[in-house]
């Protein structure tokens, strides 16, 4: 189950910006010098790490909160639902447990994020891997978070 990543987790990934900052570079390098620019600060201002994360199964269900978005309380069996991103916007929301890893998909009209959640077998940390996908970008950006349990 979820054991692995129940509970509140704090960013334990030192520089965590720039991990982030790296693999939008690496996407956008490949992208055409007139939409560099705008497709760089466009990603920049929405791809941010998520600082605290909290994941809280009960049942068939899981309810999740990264940072200031959520807590979303969402099935297990990967049914969607509505929701709204942390500044508002629209977004179908859905989740997934695949044997002891958390999938989370937020899909917006312009783009997807899908977040892997794992836990550690020592059981105080975990891993975010995170994929975040639109069809304006040549491929996926994608980047790995790790967290340390706080309770």
């Amino acid at each position: 189950g979820l054991d692995g990543v129940s509970g509140t987790w704090r960013l334990a990934t030192p520089n965590a910006e720039g991990e982030i900052d790296r693999s939008i570079a690496r996407v956008v390098d490949r992208m055409s010098f007139f939409i560099r620019g705008i497709a760089q600060s466009r990603i920049d201002e929405s791809v941010n790490p998520e600082r605290v994360v909290r994941i809280e199964p009960h049942q068939e269900r899981v309810r999740v909160a990264l940072d200031d978005w959520g807590p979303v309380e969402l099935s297990l069996d990967g049914r969607q639902r509505r929701a709204r991103s942390a500044d508002g916007q629209p977004l179908r929301v859905r989740a997934a447990l695949q044997g002891e890893h958390l999938t989370l998909v937020q899909a917006a009209n312009e783009g997807a994020r899908v977040s892997y959640f794992s836990g550690a077998r020592r059981g105080d940390t975990m891993r975010m891997t995170v994929r975040v996908q639109s069809p304006r970008l040549p491929e996926d950006i994608v980047y790995r978070l790790d967290y340390r349990r706080v309770r």
